[in-house]
């Protein structure tokens, strides 16, 4: 193999183009359901809030979903951390 002496530049490591990788079914399905009630929970800094919410759209862990937030007048987005908790991020 050449190694490259250009500055900055990295050596990369040669991977197989198919892997055999299985993919749990969980992060296929949707974790949190539209119209289920959800803790929708807000961190910045040492502020640490928590209020319910309703889901808006059904969602899988790591996805963006549309949440109205019980106490509240129009609709956040959040993150689904689970099947019980939304993330609004500042």
């Amino acid at each position: 193999a050449q190694q490259d002496d250009a500055e900055g530049e990295v050596q990369g490591t040669m991977v197989p183009a198919l892997l055999d990788v299985e993919v749990p079914a969980s992060l296929h399905q949707a974790i949190v359901s539209r119209g289920q009630h959800v803790q929708v929970v807000i961190n910045q800094g040492a502020v640490h809030l928590q209020s319910g919410g309703t889901a808006q759209q059904s969602g899988r862990a790591g996805d963006w979903i549309s949440v109205m937030p019980q106490q509240g007048s129009r609709v956040l987005q959040a993150k689904v951390i689970d099947s019980r908790t939304v993330e609004v991020l500042p």
